[in-house]
């Protein structure tokens, strides 16, 4: 189709390859500058305007694609009607096209054009590469000439030295504007590196290298030597020198932003200590930063005896206590990791541990915000840690296959019951992001925040600031009035673990410094302090009582700043609401705090604080050194003390106490004699240096090292069989990871009895280590024709079993009770009984949607015995049962009455080395049907009934199935009866039932064994269950007169006395039930009741047999 004036052709471009993008715009700049130039020369010779020509037909061609050049193109045809003696200067002009034209003569108004000596022939024109629908309209004009003033400065053209730029040459550097790269910067680019100066970044320097960060690392107080230093994500890495100090430029390109301000992301790592991550936050045009970065010490190692998939995972400890643990189940590893070593760090919310948190700011995004849209928030923290795991061969794990569970131990105030949100640490955004929650729980007395993490990197309960205030000040000099705002001024919760750093902030031309804090309500009232550092010494604002103010560096001489009752906040630069003056509460507030540094007294600063040894055995001794200086030049005095314990026990380490003196800069040492009694196998001894001027300022550094009781080890004891008595003529195999030359193998006598000797100090122990192992026997029997064995750690204190520390305490080599005792000699003798499980039952099942296409291995670990009280251990089924892909079913395999998991390996379809786990629970010598398979549509039916026991209609019930390859959630609502049909995988499963007449939550577990049996659960069910407990001890004998306590969630709870077939039996109803006993053999268990329904005219019966020798199942479930 033709037109006059024009035609508009339409057509997709269907491809448009990325790498020639930046070719594009280097083509099309070019081709708009000349134009520009043309244009501009073309007019200044004479005035006049281009009109478009009547009576023109043009038909635009079809499009064609030149290879060579890689372009599209169209030729054109005009044709004009009547006389065309009197037209001259005719262009053919692009007056609209949706992708750039590469082969113009010019450029006139912005439009591309084609000069027209005839119109004989074709016009051919060249378009860039676009996606989308394509279009241009051509049309042909004409010079006619006049005076003009083209950019209507009120200069006509002719006279006019700049014809087309209105501002004449607005930066008087010679170029028009029109054709100035840089019209507004007269300077264009000084430096010569391609960007206007206006918008350089770096206007004086051509290598953009002009943001200088410097700055102190400390760690636990002193300066660490040879820490690196990343500045940026992947960028330049320096190491800091003898006193800590390091320093480097980076440019803009490392810049990242956290919705509050820019930011350069800075990485420091040192051996032993948890990882810095700092934000170096931009300030205006400032590009000179100084930091002060003091990291923690690393609070617990992982080694290859640290069992993280055991049944709680391990305790984390922090300086001899416990702080949190780390549960990863099998199934969640990596493919390929059965072992998990490295290190956690833990910082005590409650502490200063909080100025070694990541970012230092507690600026984080919550679930479901936008980072592009939503505004950071601040957090209040209840404490964080830092994993750096690794598997078996040195990889780095950070991503699960499936949850991990992270412990924290909870802080004051927090309730069982509390939930707490779950945040992670993301580098390259500078925040914190929410991701789960926990749940404030009690565990062996103790309250911890537990939830679920499915990569690993700085985690964090914290909970958000939710509604904020602001504080505005200007900090000066007292004396001179200069402004100090060249220091780093921050605000730390008095009243809230948090804190909050000095932003910049604008309220229309108003510019100042303000802290974002938390509010105050009524009855709740908030108060912050507020420090700097000074030559990496932290010091507080303190007044001085006349509207003046000091520094201190005693938190207990810090004011107290009361913050507003107002909302407010400077989070992104701008502030919003209200910002109240930090004095407010002044006689005569004005936000202007003059503060007093004529009295100023740095204290010394600790350097090369070094230990000879980190691993010491009781009584030995080892060198330390250190060098203390003194920024004023004063003499300096040094204390010492040391203290060593473990889990909060102590016992007395020597080290010279007498003040040592000397002047500045002196290189001082002395020496820490290890204790000559352990109350435990291993102990922590900290040594404390306290380092002071004459005007009593100090600093406080500190080293951890591990003391063992010895490297010689006799290791007696007895192997107690299946029938419960002494074994004879069994292999008892010691296995040590750290140190296989010591692997042995001891055969019983006739009585049973095994014997080892062990030198550790045969081993090549790495230096860095802060423990060593003394390894693991290993039983390998026989039951019914399976092969199982069982494992146990000589030193299982360290994953957590303080079940065995008082035994461990208080035995000694002749009282036939399991533990260790110290010694005349320094050796160590342990006396250990082995005892295989007694309590049997059987393990089958059918075997649902095989996913496996191979040979499959079926192999069996059990919880129970993972961790272990007098003498058990962990057990494993040793040789894998074969199976194939056709098969229906499995078993019965003969197993011990336990919890654990059954698990599958082999080839899919999809995947060569899948495997699949799938929990199991015997609680009685029954025998046990457990299906497997990725069966996803077994039945849950639920009832749910009011505390009066009538139905519940309309009730919101969810469940959530975790098995070998499936994940489920299904949901619905109840009928007229109360209840609901819903379907899960074969596996673990637990739900929550929401009545919203009553506004009542319920919370139930469950691990669905059958695919084609419903799983029975009633909510407040009104029927009883006929529960019998039978107690035997660890030889397989019933317990007779040991006190049984029981209550449960809908039941009153009591105590009985076993009877002389070792049983208690009492009624329940639904729902948890907790069984334990403590006088005597211990034991404790927690059961999940899902139904007491009648069965067979009858009120339902459960046996629960247990082993009084056997570490305590904590989950059983009956349903």
């Amino acid at each position: 189709m033709v037109n006059p004036l024009g035609n508009t052709h339409y057509f997709a471009l269907t491809r448009m390859y990325r790498q020639h993008a930046t070719f594009f715009t280097i083509v099309l700049w070019s081709v708009l500058l000349l134009s520009a130039l043309i244009s501009h020369s073309a007019t200044a010779q004479s005035s006049g305007s281009w009109e478009p020509v009547e009576n023109v037909t043009i038909e635009q061609g079809s499009r064609f694609y030149d290879r060579n050049s890689r372009l599209y193109f169209t030729d054109n045809m005009v044709s004009i009607e009547g006389d065309t003696t009197a037209l001259a200067d005719l262009r053919l002009v692009v007056t609209d096209s949706t992708t750039a034209v590469d082969n113009a003569e010019g450029m006139m108004d912005g439009l591309p054009y084609f000069t027209m000596n005839d119109t004989s022939g074709a016009q051919r024109i060249f378009f860039a590469r676009s996606r989308g629908a394509f279009s241009y309209t051509l049309a042909v004009m004409q010079f006619t000439e006049e005076v003009t003033d083209s950019d209507n400065d009120g200069v006509p053209d002719n006279e006019d030295i700049c014809p087309l730029d209105p501002d004449n040459d607005a930066d008087s550097d010679g170029i028009c504007g029109d054709v100035d790269v840089c019209p507004a910067d007269p300077l264009n680019d000084a430096d010569e590196d391609n960007i206007c100066d206006s918008d350089d970044f770096c206007p004086g320097d051509d290598t953009n290298m002009c943001i200088l960060v410097s700055g102190l690392v400390l760690g636990n107080g002193s300066a660490l030597e040879n820490a690196s230093v990343q500045l940026g994500l992947g960028g330049t890495t320096l190491f800091t020198d003898m006193d800590g100090s390091f320093s480097g430029a980076v440019g803009p390109d490392t810049l990242r932003n956290d919705g509050s301000s820019n930011f350069v992301p800075i990485t420091i790592n040192a051996g032993g200590f948890s990882t810095g991550n700092v934000k170096v936050k931009m300030e205006g045009d400032n590009r000179d930063y100084s930091i002060t970065v003091n990291l923690q010490q690393v609070s617990d190692i992982l080694d290859e005896f640290d069992d993280v998939t055991a049944d709680g995972g391990v305790v984390i400890v922090k300086e001899g206590s416990p702080v949190g643990s780390l549960e990863i189940p099998t199934g969640s590893l990596p493919d390929g990791a059965t072992q998990v070593v490295g290190t956690v760090t833990y910082l005590n919310p409650e502490t200063d541990d909080l100025l070694s948190s990541p970012g230092g700011d507690l600026l984080a995004l919550p679930e479901g915000a936008d980072p592009n849209v939503d505004d950071p928030v601040t957090l209040e923290s209840f404490g964080m840690m830092e994993f750096n795991l690794q598997d078996q061969d040195g990889n780095e794990i950070s991503e699960l296959n499936g949850p991990a569970e992270v412990c924290m131990r909870a802080t004051t105030g927090l309730v069982e019951g509390n939930t707490i949100p779950l945040w992670y640490y993301d580098e390259e955004q500078g925040l914190w992001i929410e991701e789960g929650e926990g749940e404030v729980v009690e565990r062996d007395g103790e309250l911890l925040i537990c939830g679920n993490v499915e990569h690993f990197t700085w985690w964090n309960y914290d909970q958000p600031i939710t509604t904020h205030s602001c504080l505005r000040y200007e900090m000066r000099d007292e004396t001179t009035g200069e402004s100090l705002n060249n220091l780093n001024w921050y605000a730390e919760g008095a009243t809230y673990n948090g804190s909050s750093p000095a932003r910049g902030c604008a309220s229309g031309n108003d510019e100042f410094d303000a802290f974002t804090v938390k509010i105050s309500m009524p009855l709740d009232e908030q108060s912050i302090r507020v420090y700097t550092f000074l030559g990496g010494t932290k010091f507080y604002l303190a007044s001085d009582a006349d509207s003046t103010y000091s520094l201190t560096t005693s938190v207990t001489q810090a004011a107290n700043f009361p913050t507003p009752t107002e909302n407010g906040s400077c989070l992104t630069g701008t502030l919003s609401g209200a910002c109240w003056l930090l004095d407010y509460q002044d006689g005569v507030a004005d936000g202007i705090l003059p503060i007093d540094l004529s009295n100023i007294n740095l204290p010394p600063v600790i350097t090369e604080f070094a230990l000879n040894e980190t691993f010491l055995l009781m009584g030995e001794s080892m060198g330390l050194s250190v060098t203390v200086t003194d920024p004023e030049g004063e003499d300096v005095r040094l204390d010492w003390q040391t203290n060593c314990g473990y889990y909060g026990d102590t016992s007395l380490g020597s080290i010279d106490n007498t003040p040592q003196n000397g002047i500045s800069g002196t290189h001082f040492s002395n020496t820490f004699t290890a204790p000559n009694s352990l109350s435990y196998p291993v102990e922590y001894c900290q040594i404390e240096l306290t380092a002071s001027d004459p005007q009593g300022a100090e600093t406080i550094a500190n080293r951890w090292i591990t003391v063992a009781s010895s490297f010689e080890y006799e290791v007696n004891g007895v192997v107690y069989g299946t029938d419960g008595q002494p074994t004879p003529f069994i292999d008892v195999q010691y296995f040590n990871w750290d140190c296989e030359e010591l692997n042995q193998t001891a055969t019983t006598n006739a009585s049973g009895e095994f014997s080892f000797s062990l030198n550790l100090q045969r081993c090549d122990l790495d230096g860095d280590q802060q423990y060593y192992s003394t390894g693991a026997v290993i039983v390998f029997f026989e039951k019914d024709g399976v092969q199982w064995a069982q494992e146990q750690y000589l030193d299982d204190f360290y994953n957590g079993g303080i079940d065995i520390i008082p035994s461990i305490q208080a035995a000694s080599a002749s009282s036939q009770t399991n533990g260790c005792s110290i010694a005349d000699d320094g050796s160590t003798s342990c006396y250990l009984d082995i005892f295989l499980p007694t309590l049997w039952s059987s393990l089958s099942g059918d075997i649902v949607d095989n996913p496996f296409v191979s040979e499959i291995g079926l192999e069996i670990s059990l919880y129970s015995f993972e961790e272990f009280s007098n003498g058990s251990g962990y057990v494993w089924l040793y040789d894998y049962i074969p199976m194939l892909p056709t098969d229906t079913s499995y078993g019965p395999i003969p197993i011990p009455v336990s919890t654990g998991e059954i698990y599958l390996y082999g080839a899919t379809a999809d995947d060569p080395s899948a495997n699949r786990y799938y929990e199991f629970d015997i609680w009685s010598q029954n025998p046990t049907e457990r299906d497997i398979g990725d069966f996803d549509e077994a039945p849950v039916e639920i009832t749910v009934l009011n505390t009066s026991g009538d139905a519940v209609t309309g009730a919101d019930v969810e469940i959530a199935s975790y098995t070998g390859g499936t994940n489920v959630v299904d949901s619905g609502n109840t009928d007229a009866n109360g209840s609901v049909t819903l379907y899960g995988g074969l596996g673990y499963t637990n739900g929550n039932v929401f009545d919203s007449v009553l506004g009542n939550r319920y919370y139930f577990s469950s691990i669905l064994t059958r695919w084609d049996e419903p799983r029975i659960i009633d909510i407040n069910g009104i029927e009883q269950c006929n529960v019998k407990v039978t107690v035997f001890d660890e030889v397989g004998e019933v317990v007779e007169g040991l006190v049984v306590q029981w209550f449960g969630e809908n039941s009153s709870g009591n105590s009985t006395p076993t009877d002389s077939n070792g049983e208690v039996t009492f009624n329940v109803r639904p729902g948890y039930l907790n069984i334990e006993a403590y006088d005597g053999p211990y034991f404790y268990r927690f059961v999940e009741i899902g139904h007491c329904r009648l069965e067979g005219g009858l009120p339902r019966a459960i046996d629960i047999d247990i082993s009084s020798s056997r570490a305590p199942v904590y989950y059983l479930n009956i349903l």
